[in-house]
């Protein structure tokens, strides 16, 4: 996937600032209203510096200007991000697996009780639409995450959209099957929900797809910066959210511990 320009500071500066190690001096990458968050793997992992680096690309993706990565003790990943990041749970973007699929559409259905078992075949919800619109799904996707060199958030007849574009062997895939399969629909699939299952109009020889149906503009740039970063390989929760007093407490404390300094801060 495409890198953009990632700014890697030492994220000591953050942590040590808010117990006094770091000189007054230092500019703090995070607002007075920021906040941190605890993660942790469901399963235990040696991927913690993967992670982070993930972590930071979504962040950067998201063109927030204060936040700040590091890993913890006990596998803890922490991570100190502007408030207005507290409310905004769907999709996470510090915890959204970021996996990505095109898969042809074999049958829709109103629920999935009225789509019979078949072990050919993937059944997926729609993503957040009432009455949980069922799809059966081909096993072989057409595109999946590896094929995606970029994703940014737009706009497509006033409302929020989403661009994706993909490598040489991603858009002659897509060209092969747009162009075989006119006038049946195809899903894309976000992390194993449906957002949008689209017609075949024409076959698309572009290398790249506009994706509608977006609630708003503000998940559209969430889900670009999700994409445009690698996926999660392992599976993240929250564990705590402190302010950043509880943090600095914390830390005097030796609740938590600061492992390593090598990941993201912007300032």
């Amino acid at each position: 996937m495409a890198r953009g320009r990632h700014s890697i500071r030492m994220a000591a500066f953050a942590f040590a600032t808010l117990i006094g190690w770091a000189p007054t001096a230092t500019a703090q990458p995070y607002h007075r209203d920021s906040f941190a968050i605890v993660l942790a793997p469901v399963e235990s992992t040696d991927d913690s510096t993967a992670i982070t680096g993930t972590l930071c690309r979504r962040l950067e993706g998201m063109t927030l200007r204060h936040h700040a990565v590091a890993i913890a003790d006990r596998d803890r990943l922490i991570a100190l991000v502007p408030a207005a990041l507290y409310d905004l749970v769907d999709p996470d973007p510090l915890t959204a697996p970021g996996r990505f699929a095109l898969h042809a559409v074999i049958r829709q259905a109103a629920t999935a009780d009225d789509l019979p078992p078949d072990g050919d075949s993937l059944i997926a919800l729609a993503h957040r639409t009432e009455g949980q619109t069922a799809y059966r799904l081909a096993v072989e996707p057409i595109i999946t995450g590896a094929q995606v060199l970029s994703a940014e958030a737009t706009v497509q007849f006033d409302r929020p959209a989403l661009d994706l574009r993909f490598d040489d062997a991603g858009a002659r895939r897509l060209a092969d099957h747009t162009g075989t399969h006119i006038g049946e629909p195809v899903a894309v699939v976000l992390d194993g929900a449906v957002i949008s299952a689209p017609v075949i109009r024409e076959r698309i020889a572009g290398g790249s797809i506009t994706i509608s149906g977006i609630p708003s503009h503000e998940e559209a740039s969430v889900w670009a910066a999700i994409l445009d970063a690698p996926p999660l390989e392992t599976t993240l929760e929250r564990t705590d959210f402190l302010a950043l007093d509880s943090l600095k407490a914390a830390l005097q404390a030796g609740e938590i511990a600061i492992m390593t300094y090598d990941a993201c801060s912007a300032r």
